[in-house]
């Protein structure tokens, strides 16, 4: 019997990030306990990546980062956030799974943590392209159903979209944008963010 392969990687699949995070109201121990988290974890995530100050942004709202060996798997721990990246997709299968084992390790070390206030999901997809005349050949990429007068999106010189839209309880935004490709000088490419969030109501 054919079976369903959830976890099919596709060799040519733009995905350059894949990062899901849970929010709740904030926890003083996560921040002064930090260490308790990264015990369990050190020996797949040895990597201490400490944010830089941010002016107008409190401390402790910012992301401490464990990341494994490789480089391509990131933890990230705030004060009121856990939240696990890939660069390297391999699937959606193992990266819930992986990303359900760190927050039940994290819930462990933190019992005081209350319920969860968002979740949320992000795909970022990087399509490199060149210019056609000078312009961004967005039909090649995307079937656009915005009726623009003169097909101003065949015209596309330059492109930064954001949407955003709410189905049920999920909130949902969306960029579109033309952007240099990062770590390859001259190179463009099309930035598709899907962010995918359900928001509580605990704050």
């Amino acid at each position: 019997m054919a079976t369903y392969a959830d976890d099919e990687i596709y060799p040519n699949q733009p995905l350059s990030d894949v990062a899901c995070e849970v929010k709740f109201p904030g926890e003083v121990a996560v921040e002064s306990q930090r260490h308790t988290f990264w015990e369990r974890i050190r020996a797949n995530y040895p990597t201490v990546l400490v944010p830089r100050a941010k002016s107008g942004e409190p401390p402790a709202l910012q992301h401490y980062k464990f990341r494994c060996a490789a480089g391509d798997r990131t933890v990230s721990v705030a004060l009121n956030s856990v939240a696990y990246a890939e660069t390297k997709y391999r699937g959606h299968g193992a990266f819930l799974s992986e990303f359900s084992e760190l927050v039940t390790q994290f819930r462990d070390c933190y019992p005081a943590l209350r319920e969860p206030n968002r979740v949320g999901w992000r795909y970022i997809n990087v399509l490199p392209f060149a210019r056609e005349s000078g312009l961004v050949p967005i039909g090649r990429f995307l079937r656009l159903n915005v009726s623009l007068p003169d097909g101003l999106f065949s015209a596309t010189r330059n492109l930064d979209l954001q949407w955003e839209g709410v189905r049920d309880n999920r909130r949902i935004v969306f960029r579109l944008a033309s952007i240099e490709a990062k770590g390859q000088p001259g190179q463009e490419a099309l930035l598709a963010d899907i962010d995918c969030s359900i928001e509580g109501e605990g704050q």
